[in-house]
């Protein structure tokens, strides 16, 4: 096909190539260089980490090569209507056939970025307690004749985090305000109301901001221990936005799930007309619903959970803890068998993989205990 184009339209094609990805800050928003750079980097990185199928040839490619090759044929494309040349008719039909519709390049790639790639940097670039970022994308075709070709800039705007001082059992710290940013350029402070909560009032539908103290993101952070701290923040407030209370007896205890997977609680309290999160609490602990049940079953009190290594997820990331049967009946039973499963699910986002998993410290806490696992008599009546 190459040699169908005459020696001056390659040059033009040359000429007019596409550039890479800049970012810039939105005006008004006061984003450090080194942010910027970081979003460049970040995103022409990703362009060559996911793959598009080419419509006619089935064919795998690189979105980077997508991006930077497929875009220059395009603006050379539509040109051929306008400006002819002897072979264009054919060029224009082989690149039909070999590429698909060129036209639809534009929308491949705006998808590709905002539904992989946006998300992506939104979870790796927001953090509660110092800011939260939103992305949009602007395209066009320069005709500049010094920066000719395509360009795609994406456009940052940034927003602070928000704190206050919250006062319990006489010691003041900082709580922050929990929200969140989309890949469609918006922001949100996340809302609980009263229905929510099981809470009797006048108005169902009162907004309650919802704030956390750094205690409770350490717990979590310590706890969930195998995964990104970047999911775990995004997983506070998909899971504030589900809201699944599970107790109200002075304090509200809320279904924390990351990857959609409950691995928790957030514990938490109203004060002064906003919901503060004090801690969190890992789903075998004594004080959840299962971590009772766990007491009930086998006597795990809170320092066996601490010594037997069960108060954290890497834990549960095991296959050995995966193929035991028995354990595994044990944690059916006390509702939370899927931390058992999570070693198959949650796989590929695991930082720690625990093949020494303390499996043979809690089958012999059980021998000890002279708990025999296959004479357990798990009816509704002892539940």
């Amino acid at each position: 096909m190459v040699k169908l184009i005459p020696p001056h339209n390659q040059d033009l094609i040359y000429c007019v190539h596409t550039r890479p990805i800049t970012a810039e800050a939105e005006e008004g928003h006061d984003i450090p260089p080194h942010i910027l750079e970081a979003v460049k980097v970040i995103v022409n990185s990703q362009l060559k980490n996911i793959a598009v199928t080419i419509e006619k040839t089935s064919k795998q490619v690189p979105l980077s090569e997508y991006y930077a090759l497929g875009l220059s044929l395009f603006v050379h494309f539509i040109t051929l209507d306008t400006v002819p040349y002897k072979n264009s008719e054919k060029v224009k039909a082989l690149l039909e056939d070999n590429c698909g519709r060129l036209d639809f390049i534009f929308d491949i790639l705006y998808d590709k970025l905002h539904d992989e790639i946006f998300p992506y940097l939104i979870l790796i670039t927001n953090h509660l307690c110092l800011h939260y970022f939103s992305y949009r994308l602007e395209t066009g075709i320069s005709n500049d004749n010094d920066k000719l070709g395509a360009k795609f800039k994406i456009i940052v705007k940034k927003y602070p985090s928000e704190t206050i001082p919250v006062t319990i059992d006489n010691k003041t710290r900082k709580a922050f305000r929990i929200g969140w940013t989309f890949k469609a350029d918006e922001f949100e402070w996340i809302y609980v109301t009263p229905l929510q909560l099981g809470i009797n009032s006048a108005s169902d539908s009162l907004q309650i901001p919802v704030y956390i103290q750094m205690h409770a993101l350490r717990r979590l952070m310590e706890r969930i221990d195998c995964i990104h701290p970047a999911h775990l923040l995004s997983g506070i407030y998909s899971s504030l936005r589900e809201c699944i209370v599970v107790s109200d007896e002075n304090k509200f205890i809320i279904e924390f799930k990351v990857l959609q997977v409950k691995v928790g609680y957030l514990s938490a309290l109203m004060i002064d007309g906003r919901l503060v999160i004090r801690t969190f609490l890992f789903l075998t602990f004594n004080g959840t619903p299962e971590g009772k049940r766990l007491e009930d079953f086998i006597g795990l009190k809170k320092l066996d959970t601490k010594y037997l290594k069960m108060d954290r997820l890497s834990s549960f990331m095991s296959g050995k803890l995966s193929s035991n049967e028995e354990l595994r009946s044990i944690f059916d039973k006390a509702d939370c068998l899927h931390l058992v499963e999570l070693y198959d699910k949650l796989d590929k986002f695991s930082m720690v993989h625990r093949e020494s998993s303390p499996i043979e410290m809690l089958v012999s806490y059980l021998k000890t205990n002279e708990i025999k696992l296959d004479d357990w008599a798990f009816d509704e009546g002892n539940e």
